[in-house]
């Protein structure tokens, strides 16, 4: 299939990049969004080309779908591709990351007896890790599943913004269940994941001539902001920017913006490893989100609330939610946009 084909196949993408070798790269940012990053600092141009969210999405009368893959460079060392059919998850592909292959997968493998199928809605969900390239896609006779086809089908559209946590870097096993795509899913709407690891409230990110837009946006920024790249004046000038060009580029557009998720190192009975200065910088950080949202009319979501206080629902010693806690923290979520959407969350 060539790249004009595809392109309406595809869901949670900007563009899509004809490679030399005859893969194509289904890109979820804009130029514009991938060189600001790409630009500003080791690593972080390799996390933006990562493809979380980036899904296939068609109905076909194929009984067999498969395609070949190569990756870029991996965030992790265990990626994987999620099979659904019928909106139901029953298939992963998994990968070290370091290398390609082929996917070939029997969709009447999958037959719920003793139904049978004239056509199956079939979604490919992509690594959240890997920049991940394809080529020689068969896939039947495919048309686009369209947010208007029927009832189950989305039809708002949410921009989310994040770093690490955003982009599931720890989804390595099920692509599908970070908490970007359970929160959509169980909100019936379309989505695009904008989250990169290491990102903070950058003003320069946001593209006004974005193709996706939105009807409401998440913002999930801080936890970077805080410790990993901190400095006062850095912060007192950034976070409050990146709300003023947002709402500038989105008037009118709903903003859910979530304070950072408990992790270990928010311990409960204090035995916090944070200094008395790292903790000072944590309080500013939230301070200035909580006074921009008052000022730029945002809807305030306290993270520590969105997941449960366990360690072992994060990756050991780092605070990144595992699969169990990003289903937890997508269903929190979805519940709590759910309520400001209809009045009962202040």
């Amino acid at each position: 299939m060539t790249k004009n084909e595809m392109y309406p196949l595809f869901k949670g993408i900007c563009r899509i990049e004809d490679m030399d070798d005859g893969y194509i790269f289904p890109a979820r940012m804009t130029k514009k969004q991938e060189e600001y990053f790409v630009n500003d600092g080791p690593g972080m141009g390799m996390r933006a080309k990562c493809t979380p969210g980036v899904r296939l999405d068609f109905y076909t009368d194929a009984k067999i779908v498969s395609f070949s893959y190569r990756f870029g460079e991996a965030y992790r060392k265990t990626v994987s591709f999620d099979l659904y059919v019928n909106d139901i998850l029953c298939d992963s592909h998994h990968n070290d990351g370091s290398d390609g292959g082929k996917i070939v997968w029997n969709l009447e493998k999958y037959n719920m007896y003793p139904e049978t199928y004239e056509e199956r809605r079939v979604t490919i969900h992509f690594p959240c890790i890997a920049q991940t390239f394809i080529k020689d896609v068969e896939i039947g006779n495919a048309r686009p599943v369209e947010s208007t086809d029927s009832p189950e089908n989305p039809k708002r559209k949410i921009l989310f913004f994040g770093d690490s946590i955003t982009q599931g870097v720890d989804c390595g096993v099920h692509a599908s269940l970070n908490y970007v795509n359970l929160t959509a899913r169980y909100l019936n709407a379309e989505y695009l994941n904008l989250g990169v690891g290491s990102a903070r409230f950058c003003p320069g990110f946001i593209d006004n001539e974005l193709p996706f837009k939105p009807d409401e946006i998440v913002v999930a920024y801080g936890s970077n902001d805080c410790v990993l790249v901190y400095s006062e004046e850095g912060v007192r000038r950034d976070i409050p920017e990146f709300f003023r060009i947002l709402t500038e580029a989105y008037p009118g557009v709903p903003l859910y913006v979530i304070t950072p998720i408990w992790n270990w190192r928010f311990d409960d009975n204090g035995t916090s490893p944070y200094s008395e200065a790292e903790k000072e910088r944590i309080s500013i950080v939230l301070d200035l989100i909580k006074d921009s949202c008052e000022k730029t009319g945002a809807n305030l979501i306290d993270g520590r609330k969105l997941i449960c206080h366990i360690p072992d629902l994060f990756r050991n010693n780092d605070p990144h939610p595992v699969e169990a806690g990003f289903a937890i923290y997508g269903a929190e979520l979805a519940k709590a946009v759910y309520e400001i959407r209809n009045g009962k969350l202040k």
